[in-house]
């Protein structure tokens, strides 16, 4: 068994304390009387509405503010509750109306099914408030494997974190992507390559509040960057932090931010997502809502747990919907065309008003995502953050194989992924099978870590792969998630 972990926060930055009490007003003059404060989300500023909504827009606006604006029989919301509350979805749910998916292009199912997961997360993050699990049950299974995980994940938290530059030119067929150089640059480097207007900092929901700090840490003094923190929030996907259940990961993040230095008014909070597709819907919504103000947008920045960040930042570059811009005597001017935006908020086909925007030609359409290059690796060493990382590894070739969340062209991810992939789930199946009791208890799962070659590899690059290589890729990621995911309902990660 590995001894306990204590994740100290590093030097220059903290994390707070949670706040778990009922939310009070700021202002001296209703100091002491609670409230209900209003989510911030980019498609439901006062400015925003004014602007060319239709009337589906705007009575999802309306449903939204009635909903936020009342209380659950006189009891005040906190913010995980008003969330849900806000969400539309859950205006069906209460009304219990039937959904088809001819209504709304079947966005309200997918409203529907969203307000479910908000519903069911938040009683799962009470549940697990009142009733912790049990670690020792998890620590027994996972001992005999520890050392295996140890040395086939050693140094590949820096392949996940590799610097990716994309540059993306929508299309009538989705996005168009294309992979770019990317430099590796100090801290300050980057600091000074990318505090420019129009340049946004997205920060996904999840339990690891560490990365929040070290971004904090990082990018706090920059004087025009803008953040964006996304997530609703349950028990998270890792539990290296404990769960405020009363708090949207986005409202959370937030909080992390601000004690750390930076400006309240440069975060935009999405609360709504579940999911990393839905994250880059949302966060697509709040951009346009800036880009309605002709505000400008250059270049989205992913961070996340960093782990995840490589698999996240491809599922920007394929789901994220925001128009282009173009440049003209060194300022960025919004391009006179239609908004592409989530179909449960779309507008009317009206292009963007405002000072005569620069009509451009379709080889200027476009913008850059990036990944959040940086992580402080000896935050991440304990067995639960070794399999963080071979899960991703087994997850992202999942998704490439058998979903259409990430880019189809396989040429936009770098080979070093491809290498480290085939050679942790390699290493894995070798280390599994020193102990005996692993082979006996694991030996179809190894016997299917053993086909994740580079001739796979090959095969999946031409979209040339057999059943079996589909199965194969699937019975790796099923091991690796069925042994990850009860982590995060452990509650804690000190005994690991």
């Amino acid at each position: 068994m590995t001894g306990p972990v204590t994740h100290v926060p590093l030097n220059n930055y903290t994390i707070s304390p949670r706040t778990e009490s009922d939310i009070t007003s700021q202002n001296p003059a209703v100091d002491g009387k609670k409230f209900i404060p209003k989510i911030e989300y980019g498609s439901n500023s006062p400015a925003s509405r004014k602007k060319n909504e239709s009337p589906a827009a705007r009575r999802i606006m309306r449903i939204k503010e009635k909903i936020a604006q009342s209380a659950d029989n006189g009891r005040e919301k906190g913010s995980k509750e008003l969330a849900m509350a806000q969400h539309p979805g859950t205006r069906f749910i209460a009304n219990g109306k039937t959904l088809h998916s001819s209504v709304n292009g079947g966005m309200h199912l997918a409203d529907n099914q969203t307000a479910k997961t908000m519903q069911k997360l938040y009683a799962e993050g009470y549940d697990l408030q009142a009733h912790p699990k049990a670690a020792a049950p998890l620590i027994n299974k996972l001992q005999p494997m520890v050392a295996a995980f140890k040395t086939s994940a050693r140094g590949k938290l820096d392949i996940l974190t590799q610097p990716i530059a994309l540059h993306i030119k929508p299309g009538n067929n989705g996005n168009v992507i294309t992979l770019k150089a990317a430099g590796n640059l100090t801290e300050q480097q980057w600091l000074k390559e990318n505090d420019k207007p129009g340049n946004f900092l997205v920060l996904n929901g999840n339990n690891d509040e560490t990365y929040v700090a070290h971004v904090a840490k990082l990018a706090g003094s920059a004087k025009h960057l803008q953040f964006i923190t996304s997530g609703f929030g349950g028990h998270g996907t890792t539990d290296r932090h404990h769960i405020a259940v009363n708090q949207t990961e986005a409202g959370r993040f937030k909080e992390i931010l601000v004690n750390n230095g930076v400006a309240a008014d440069k975060i935009h909070a999405d609360h709504f997502s579940t999911n990393s597709g839905q994250n880059s819907i949302n966060v697509a919504d709040i951009l346009n809502s800036l880009i309605r103000e002709n505000k400008p947008c250059n270049k989205i920045i992913i961070a996340g747990t960093p782990a995840a960040v490589f698999r996240q930042t491809y599922t920007y570059a394929k789901q994220l919907n925001i128009p282009a811009y173009a440049k003209g005597d060194g300022e960025e001017k919004a391009a006179n065309i239609y908004f592409k935006l989530p179909q449960s908020m779309q507008f009317d086909s009206t292009a963007i008003t405002g000072n005569s925007p620069t009509q451009i030609s379709e080889s200027d359409k476009q913008f850059a995502i990036e990944s959040f290059p940086f992580a402080d690796s000896v935050q991440y060493t304990t067995t639960a953050d070794d399999l963080a990382v071979l899960r991703e590894f087994s997850t992202t070739l999942n998704y490439m194989a058998t979903t259409e969340f990430l880019p189809a062209d396989k040429t936009v991810f770098p080979d070093s992924f491809f290498h480290s992939a085939v050679d942790s789930i390699q290493m894995t199946a070798q280390q599994l099978e020193k102990e005996t009791g692993n082979v006996a208890r694991h030996g179809d799962n190894i016997a299917a870590m053993k086909e994740i070659t580079t001739e796979m590899i090959a095969r999946l690059k031409n979209d040339t792969l057999t059943e079996s290589d589909i199965s194969n890729i699937k019975k790796v990621d099923t091991f690796f998630r069925n042994l990850f995911n009860p982590l995060e309902l452990t509650f804690t990660r000190s005994s690991l």
